[in-house]
């Protein structure tokens, strides 16, 4: 007997900007020039998928990013966790942390159309705006249904 569920477990991600970032480069030395890495944590915290966003020079404190990110075949995304890591990046340093947050995806409605979260960035001053789209396939709030049966037994 095979087993299949209708459950969709695919995340469309857009991150759209981050503001009143921490100046990572001091008074003299520019602006920030930051990105976004995007992660799919399991519930351990290891990372199972990974984007990244562009690099947007001299941004400064303020960054508009507006950048689409799918993520496909997640196992189990109720139980998984979206990490944001915002960055500056740096050429002849280690980039500089500028913030991040971590959203359960547990606590993700089921709905059909894109939710929007800003939300306050941890570690350093900032927030940071994205949306989440699951397309009402699976999250919090989703009738439980039933799991298709499919018997191929040869009888015909």
């Amino acid at each position: 007997m095979l087993f299949r569920s209708d459950e969709d477990d695919t995340l469309y991600v857009t991150v759209k900007q981050a503001n009143s970032l921490r100046n990572a480069e001091g008074w003299f030395s520019g602006k920030n020039d930051p990105y976004c890495i995007v992660k799919i944590l399991d519930s351990a915290g290891g990372t199972l998928q990974q984007q990244q966003t562009s690099i947007k020079n001299e941004a400064g404190r303020d960054v508009e990013w507006n950048e689409d990110f799918v993520f496909e075949n997640i196992v189990n995304p109720g139980a998984s966790r979206l990490k944001l890591e915002v960055y500056d990046k740096d050429r002849y340093r280690i980039d500089d942390n500028l913030g991040e947050v971590v959203y359960h995806l547990g606590t993700l409605k089921c709905h059909p159309e894109p939710q929007e979260f800003k939300l306050a960035l941890m570690k350093h001053p900032g927030k940071i705006t994205f949306t989440l789209d699951n397309k009402g396939k699976w999250g919090y709030g989703k009738p439980k249904g039933m799991v298709t049966a499919v018997c191929d037994c040869g009888i015909q």
